[in-house]
């Protein structure tokens, strides 16, 4: 037999190790899929985000105005309340 001669027990040894990597390389492509789907759900996500922020800050500018509405229309009422008073005092 030559020394470098491949022998079925080497042969039997290296389809082990070919079916190893193989079944790593088959890991890896899953975990990468997975990794890419992932990335996709978070970039969604994250435009998700986005538009709520904006939305919040919508409705944070409308709810601001409307306190000061609010704000300066209890005060001309009150103005005017106190203007009724004082012209019933002076007709009195």
């Amino acid at each position: 037999m030559e020394p470098d001669a491949v022998t079925p027990h080497d042969f039997h040894r290296l389809e082990g190790k070919v079916d190893k990597l193989a079944d790593a390389v088959e890991k890896l492509v899953l975990i990468e899929d997975r990794q890419t789907r992932h990335e996709a759900r978070l970039d969604r996500h994250e435009a998700e985000i986005r538009e709520a922020r904006e939305e919040t800050a919508k409705t944070n500018r409308r709810f601001d105005r409307f306190v000061a509405l609010l704000t300066g229309g209890a005060f001309v009422v009150g103005a005017l309340f106190e203007l009724a008073k004082f012209a019933k005092d002076i007709a009195q």
